[in-house]
């Protein structure tokens, strides 16, 4: 387990600061959040950035409830991401389900003043702390996922 004695940089939300994406398509709030195996857990409600670096470091997931209500939110590292299909507007994670279901509690205004919180995040899901030496930044933006569509001739040939 990482040092919880190091300060951590501060985080704001996407919507609350001034920054933007230096290509807009990163920006995947509101997406849909899927485990590898394609099961629906949520929706990217919220980006946090590192205020001091200007990388997003996590994902709000927003999953549970109805309509809303009695939605749960979970803090999930970017770390995370398997790929995201911009043209499905789709995140795959490499967590699942349940497991984003057990989760540390994620109170945003709580977790402003314990910078615990945030290495209890990084150790709940198996993924190194951004300040842990040589971490390197996953670039979620790169990742893209093409959906696998089946080939209507070979589909076809298989039929005769």
């Amino acid at each position: 387990m990482e040092s919880r004695t190091h300060k951590l940089h501060s985080f704001q939300a996407v919507g609350d600061s001034d920054y933007t994406f230096e290509n807009p398509d990163h920006d995947i709030r509101g997406f849909t959040v899927k485990d590898s195996a394609g099961e629906k857990i949520g929706r990217v409600d919220r980006l946090l950035i590192d205020v001091d670096a200007r990388k997003v470091r996590f994902m709000e997931i927003g999953h549970g409830g109805f309509l809303g209500i009695g939605r749960d939110r979970s803090l999930l590292p970017v770390d995370a991401i398997e790929s995201v299909d911009y043209s499905d507007h789709t995140v795959y994670i490499t967590q699942t389900r349940e497991r984003i279901g057990g989760s540390p509690a994620y109170q945003p205004d709580m977790v402003e003043k314990s910078d615990d919180y945030y290495a209890s995040v990084y150790d709940y899901y198996g993924y190194p702390a951004y300040w842990s030496a040589g971490y390197a930044y996953p670039e979620y933006g790169a990742m893209r996922r093409e959906r696998e569509r089946p080939n209507p001739e070979y589909d076809k040939s298989k039929m005769d």
